[in-house]
C-alpha cells in the first residue's frame, strides 16, 4: 500500500497555494500523492495548480459542495487507490514532508488513534489561539508545552485543518456527514470517532502551520446569530453520543420560547431569526435524524457512496 494521500479542498485559494503545495514538490510521489478538490473557485486557483504543480491531481467541481463533501471525494479516491493514511490539509495550512512521514509512522504504531494532528501554529510562531483552547479544554496544555518528544496526547477535539486519518478510520467511520455544509462537520466526525470507542490525539513534536484565512471575529458562521445557533443545533442533534431524551422537543421549546419573547418585545431581528430556526429545523428534521442513525450503524465507508 502507498503511505499517504494528502487531500486539500480549495476555494479561491490563489494566495495560499505556494505556501500549501510547495513543500510537496520534492516528495516521493510513489509513496505520497496530493489531490486537490476545488469547490468552483472564481479566481485562478485551478489554472495555477495545472500550470505550476503538475504533481497534484486536481478535481474541479462545477459547484461548491462544501468542506465535508469535497473532502469525501478525496477520501474515497485515497481508499480506492490503496493508501494507508489520508491527511486532510486546509488550503491555508502547511506541513513538511518529514513531519508527514512521522505522523503516519506514529499512527501505524498506535492504531487506537483514528485521527492524529500536529500542534497547530499561527504565522507569528505561537500555538494557534483556538488550538490552544482545545488543549486547555482537554486538560493537556501544560503537558504538551513541556514535552517535545514523539509522544501522543489524547485530545477531545481539534479542527480538521491538519488531520491524519488511518485507513481503519476511513473504513469504520467513513466520510463527513452530508448534514453539514461548512463548519460543524469536523465536530461531528470526532463525535463519531468517540462513539466507536476510538481516539484522536496530538503530537507535540510535530508542527503544522495554520494561517486561518477567516478569523472567527470576522467569520459570519460565528458572528451571525442564525448561522451560529443553527450550527450548534446541528452538532447537538447529530451527535450519536447524545443520550438526551426528546432532544428535538427540547430545541423546539427553546426556540418557540425565544420567538414568543421576541414577539412580545417587538424585536424584529429576533422574530426573524427564531422563526427561521424553527422553520429550518422542521424542514431538515428527517434528514438530520437519518444521517445520525446511518452514522451509528457501523456501515463500511459510511457517507462515501459517491
Amino acid at each position: 500500500m502507498k503511505i499517504c494521500c494528502v487531500v486539500i479542498v480549495t476555494y479561491n485559494a490563489k494566495k495560499w497555494l505556494d505556501m500549501c503545495l510547495e513543500p510537496f514538490r520534492n516528495a516521493d510521489h510513489d509513496d505520497i500523492s496530493i489531490i486537490v478538490i476545488d469547490n468552483a473557485s472564481a479566481d485562478d486557483t485551478c489554472d495555477i495548480i495545472r500550470n505550476k504543480y503538475p504533481y497534484v491531481r486536481l478535481i474541479s467541481n462545477s459547484k461548491n459542495l462544501g468542506f465535508g463533501q469535497a473532502n469525501n471525494i478525496g477520501i474515497k479516491w485515497a481508499y480506492d487507490n490503496d493508501f494507508k493514511h489520508v491527511f486532510l490539509l486546509n488550503q491555508d495550512a502547511q506541513i513538511s514532508i518529514s513531519d508527514l512521514y512521522k505522523i503516519c509512522e506514529m499512527q501505524d504504531g498506535n492504531p487506537e488513534y483514528y485521527c492524529l494532528s500536529p500542534i497547530h501554529y499561527s504565522k507569528d510562531g505561537n500555538i494557534d489561539t483556538w488550538f490552544k483552547k482545545n488543549l486547555v479544554d482537554s486538560g493537556i496544555a501544560e503537558s504538551v508545552n513541556k514535552n517535545s518528544e514523539h509522544y501522543i496526547y489524547e485530545i477531545k477535539f481539534c479542527n480538521a485543518a491538519l488531520w491524519c486519518l488511518s485507513m481503519a478510520c476511513i473504513e469504520n467511520i467513513g466520510g463527513f456527514s452530508p448534514t453539514f455544509f461548512h463548519y460543524g462537520e469536523d465536530n461531528n466526525y470526532v463525535d463519531r470517532i468517540h462513539y466507536y470507542g476510538k481516539k484522536i490525539g496530538v503530537i507535540p513534536s510535530i508542527k503544522g502551520l495554520h494561517y486561518r484565512e477567516n478569523p472567527r471575529s470576522k467569520n459570519t458562521y460565528f458572528i451571525d446569530k442564525f448561522k451560529a445557533n443553527y450550527r450548534y443545533m446541528l452538532q447537538e442533534l447529530s451527535n450519536p453520543n447524545n443520550k438526551t431524551k426528546n432532544i428535538y422537543l427540547k430545541f423546539y421549546r427553546k426556540i418557540f420560547l425565544k420567538l414568543c419573547i421576541a414577539l412580545l418585545t417587538f424585536n424584529y431581528e429576533r422574530i426573524k431569526r427564531n422563526f427561521k430556526l424553527i422553520t429550518c429545523l422542521i424542514k431538515e428534521h428527517k434528514m438530520i435524524e437519518s444521517n445520525k442513525e446511518k452514522s451509528k450503524q457501523n456501515l463500511k465507508l459510511c457517507f462515501l457512496d459517491i
